[in-house]
């Protein structure tokens, strides 16, 4: 369970919905189908916003990023980079001193590890230069 949970691509989620079964997509699904049977619908609530927040904000990020670093190059202020990089690293250590305190049940983590492992399979499935760019902007 934990090989799958750590290498998120479209082959170890459930694809079941888009009639894509694969082994690991099918031991998956059992487990979620388990621990949701386990879980109050406001548990599983309450995972799956803060799931959909982090991805908002994240997505956010990355559009005012991207828009910062188009008006650099469109303007040729290549010296003003470093510096937009540098406030993404700071954006990104800021949140992720954030909300220290862990309050879920043993099964709600493992549900939590399940909605993030699913959420990363699909952008790792369509889209697999984000690991590069990320690892990009945490190296420099």
């Amino acid at each position: 369970m934990l090989k799958l949970l750590s290498k998120p691509s479209m082959e170890n989620i459930d694809n079941y919905f888009e009639n894509m079964k694969t082994f690991s997509g099918i031991y998956i699904r059992m487990i979620k189908n388990s621990l949701e049977k386990e879980l109050s619908l406001s548990s599983k609530s309450e995972i799956k916003e803060k799931v959909f927040d982090v991805v908002n904000d994240w997505d956010k990020l990355i559009k005012d990023t991207t828009k910062h670093c188009h008006y650099i190059a469109l303007h040729e202020l290549d010296s003003y980079f470093k510096q937009e990089i540098d406030l993404l690293k700071n954006d990104l250590d800021y949140s992720s001193q954030e909300d220290k305190e862990y309050r879920h049940l043993p099964i709600e983590t493992l549900y939590l590890k399940i909605v993030q492992h699913e959420y990363l399979g699909q952008l790792n499935g369509l889209c697999p230069k984000v690991n590069e760019t990320v690892s990009l902007f945490q190296k420099t």
